[in-house]
């Protein structure tokens, strides 16, 4: 597997100049050349109770990252919200991205 290097600042003017040749050739290679990414489940934001608590068909939280919610009594999906955690530079779950 071969792997991108990091691009000096001073060089990125240049290398962007050459991957605009040949009909923008060098970012296809390049986007081709990334590995696939991970598909985590997000099952909980697909039950029915839930679906529509999603602003959008196609973007859910993940499972392992949602922010879930304290569960009300007798009502199916209480603790469900379209919110994910996100890392913060230097502390996990700083912040929260929502619908």
């Amino acid at each position: 597997e071969e792997r991108m290097k990091p691009i000096p600042r001073s060089a990125f003017s240049q290398h962007v100049k050459e991957m605009h040749r040949e009909r923008e050739k060098g970012f296809e290679l390049e986007y081709h050349s990334l590995a696939s990414p991970k598909v985590y489940p997000h099952f909980i934001a697909k039950l029915d109770c839930n679906g529509p608590k999603n602003r959008f068909a196609n973007i859910y939280p993940f499972d392992d990252s949602r922010v879930v919610l304290s569960v009300l009594d007798g009502i199916e999906g209480s603790d469900y919200i379209n919110a994910s955690f996100i890392d913060g530079y230097n502390r996990r779950d700083a912040y929260i991205a929502a619908q």
